[in-house]
């Protein structure tokens, strides 16, 4: 149950969680609408097998004291004006009792009930039989003998009918009493049954849905801390949930990400290496370079002093050829002087090799130096 429910998305998840408060709901509803049909079925039948019949036999009831009350007053009565409207409101009441027996024909009776419907029909019917021949000899101012078969034989028809409905009557209020405990009983029932009901459904919710609750929580905080570890500096930190729901997912995510973010980190370690040892050579390579170039000044002032040389030298061969330009050009002059302008020039031309002599020492030097 609970792998099931933790391989659900989440939208299943909550729709399992509203499909099972719906059923309860529905569950409950279901029970609840079974008794009160139950309830509203025996109310009908109160109202339709006991009510109504119990109003039209106390209508008949009071319509047989109403018309024996006017058959006694027409017996006695000697105005016939008198006695014709008694006459007639006598009648009146026994088609208003035909109309109400009637409707108990129409009426949905038990077996008991149609029994004594019947029982009271006969003895009814022979009751207003008797009535009517002792009223047929009180118009014929038959008048003691009319009182005497009212006397002796009416009355006793008349209670015996009264008695039978009376009957009915009672045996009405005892079914009512016994629909009205199966009422009580069905409506104590469906309390129960709903109070159970509601209760089992609530236990079944209550544990579904912390079922539900725990598998969308529990892995979202073992996730957030996992986060929060990496946050610190710990990558290795691996999510260990497995589903295939939204937390599955985003737990393999992490998991992914992290492993990308350790190798990207061991990347940076291995080019910061590298680097380190890259910068130790510059650093060897500007200390060679350094010195390089304080030989290489060296070199140069070195070089500076045998240019200085090199420019004596020239200064020297520059004069003396100066020197020798100008013999020359007195040998040209004084060519006819004779030996001793040739004894000059012999010695201008010595002095001319000797200093070409130092320049070509001074040259071999400038070239070792710069070697």
């Amino acid at each position: 149950m609970m792998s099931l429910l933790r391989d659900l998305r989440l939208v299943y998840k909550i729709f399992t969680l509203i499909a099972i408060a719906l059923i309860m709901v529905i569950t409950v509803g279901i029970i609840g609408y079974k008794f009160t049909q139950q309830m509203a079925h025996n109310s009908e039948l109160v109202y339709t097998d006991i009510f109504i019949p119990n109003a039209a036999m106390v209508e008949i009831r009071t319509n047989n004291r109403a018309a024996t009350s006017f058959a006694l007053e027409t017996m006695l009565a000697r105005d016939e004006q008198l006695q014709k409207k008694l006459l007639a409101d006598y009648k009146d009441r026994l088609v208003k009792n035909k109309e109400q027996v009637a409707k108990l024909d129409k009426a949905n009776l038990d077996p008991k009930q149609a029994e004594l419907l019947n029982k009271f029909k006969e003895k009814y019917e022979v009751f207003i039989s008797e009535m009517d021949n002792a009223l047929s000899l009180s118009v014929q101012n038959k008048d003691t003998e009319a009182y005497e078969l009212y006397s002796t034989k009416v009355s006793v028809l008349m209670d015996d009918a009264q008695s039978v409905m009376r009957e009915m009557t009672d045996y009405s209020a005892k079914r009512a009493e016994t629909i009205n405990k199966d009422n009580l009983s069905s409506a104590a029932s469906a309390a129960l049954i709903s109070l159970g009901s509601v209760t089992v459904s609530m236990v079944i919710f209550v544990v579904i849905g912390l079922a539900i609750t725990r598998a969308i929580t529990r892995p979202v905080q073992s996730l957030q801390e996992l986060m929060h570890s990496a946050e610190a500096g710990d990558l290795t930190v691996t999510g260990e949930y497995r589903s295939n729901d939204e937390i599955g997912q985003l737990n393999r995510s992490f998991n992914g990400m992290l492993k990308a973010f350790k190798l990207t980190v061991e990347k940076i370690l291995s080019a910061a290496t590298t680097v380190s040892a890259t910068a130790t050579e510059i650093s060897a390579g500007v200390e060679d370079i350094a010195t390089g170039g304080t030989n290489q000044a060296k070199s140069a002032q070195k070089m500076n002093e045998l240019f200085k040389d090199f420019s004596l030298a020239i200064s020297s061969v520059a004069k003396s050829a100066e020197q020798a330009s100008e013999l020359s050009g007195r040998t040209m002059h004084l060519a006819q002087e004779g030996n001793q302008i040739l004894s000059a020039s012999i010695q201008g031309m010595d002095r001319l090799n000797q200093q070409m002599s130092r320049l070509e020492l001074d040259s071999k030097k400038i070239g070792k130096s710069s070697k």
